[in-house]
Order: C-alpha cells, then structure tokens, then sequence
C-alpha cells in the first residue's frame, strides 16, 4: 500500500485514507502477536517510509509524521510499553548483567553457540560445502531449528552458499538504489524484512513470506533494456 502512495502523482487527502487504514490494521494486528521481530520489522519500514515522505514533498510529510507519532504516542504508548516489556524483558536482563548471555534473543543465542560449536568441529569439506557432505542426519541444522536464516544457510551449503547468498542480497540492494521513488521503497523494504526476519527466524522456509519476497526480487532482477537510436 506504502508503494502504491508512493506511486501516485496526485497526493489529496482521500489518497491518505487507504494507507491508515491498512496501517491501522496492521498496528491492531501487531498488538495481537508476541513477536519481538515482526515489531522491528515494522518500525523499520515505517521509518523508511517516513523518510521516503519527507524526502517526496517536505511540508506534507513532515505534517504526516507529526500527526501520525503524536496519535501513536498518546494513544497506543501504554500499550506498546505493556507488550513490549514484557518481551524484551530477558534481553535487558542479560544486558544489565543479571542473566547469562547465552540467554538473548530468548534463549537462542545459546542454540547458536551449540549449533556453532559442532559445526566448527566437522570437517573442510562440511563447513565450505554444507552438512549435508557430511552423511550425517542434520536437518537439525538445515531445517528451521536453527532460527536463524543465515546460520541456517551456513549449515546447508557451507561458507560458499552463505557467501553466495550475501552476495546476492548485495546486488539485490544495488539493483534496488537505481530504481525509482516507488520502486526503491518496496525493493528497500522487503529487503530489510528478509535480513531483519532472518536474525531470529527462518523465512525462507514461510511460504506466505515468500509469495511476497521472490515476485519483488524477479521484477528487481528484470533488465532495463535502452531504446537504440537510430
């Protein structure tokens, strides 16, 4: 919805209506989940597309991100506070010295270290190619248990799929800041969805995320071809 406003020429009030609305949804939506990464996922993109509004046309969209932070703050702020303490209350613990460090990102930092250790102790061949050349039973690893997309990826192909696979997210992103207003807005923001989300989960294996995902990367990778004058 962000990219279609973004898209419009005429920006009248009733072209607003439409985008609260959906951003209102999906606030209440996010209020109904306990998920510390869907929030950055979020807050990140709203700050994108604020950025992208005040960059567009400067007295409407700093009106815009006025209004909307102060209906955010004076009407949603206790209830932010209430979800969000509560879910990050782990984090700050260890980050105060009160808890192991082991303990962040609720407990997975110490499957990372697990996980990290017994990959580091198998062979050359395992850790620049994957686990599955080690012939052992690893899904595991490679599988969503690791709830981390990119430790995910270390473990099934290895340095080489990891480095490939940054890589790409590298061209995507260099493909995306060549793109217009609109377009470097959507390419942006499920870009910094799939690397935020990947930190704490695996979206590669949500079918429903990717439906969404791999669309906007083919269009991405879609060759602009130059008209040859004559």
């Amino acid at each position: 919805m962000a990219y279609l406003f973004l898209k419009g020429t005429q920006k009248s009030f009733r072209s607003y209506l439409p985008l609260l609305s959906v951003l209102g949804i999906c606030t209440l939506g996010l209020f109904n989940i306990h998920h510390v990464a869907s929030y950055a996922v979020f807050a990140c993109i709203l700050g994108m597309f604020m950025i992208y509004m005040i960059g567009h046309k400067r007295e409407t969209g700093l009106l815009f991100v006025v209004v909307l932070a102060a209906c955010f703050i004076f009407l949603m702020g206790d209830t932010v506070e209430e979800r969000l303490t509560p879910i990050v209350a782990k984090d700050m613990a260890v980050y105060e010295g009160e808890a192991e460090s082991d303990q962040l990102f609720h407990g997975r930092m110490g499957r990372w270290m697990h996980m990290w250790d017994i990959f580091s102790s198998r062979n050359t061949i395992s850790q620049f190619l994957g686990f599955p050349f080690n012939f052992e039973y690893s899904y595991h690893f490679v599988g969503m248990g690791a709830h981390n997309d990119f430790m995910r990826l270390l473990f099934l192909s290895g340095y080489v799929g990891l480095a490939a696979y940054l890589i790409y997210l590298f061209q995507v992103a260099l493909r995306v800041a060549s793109k217009n207003k609109s377009i470097r807005f959507l390419g942006y923001a499920v870009l910094v969805g799939t690397v935020l989300y990947s930190v704490s989960v695996t979206p590669t294996f949500y079918a429903p995320f990717m439906y969404f995902v791999i669309p906007v990367f083919a269009f991405l990778a879609i060759q602009e071809h130059k008209p040859r004058h004559a």
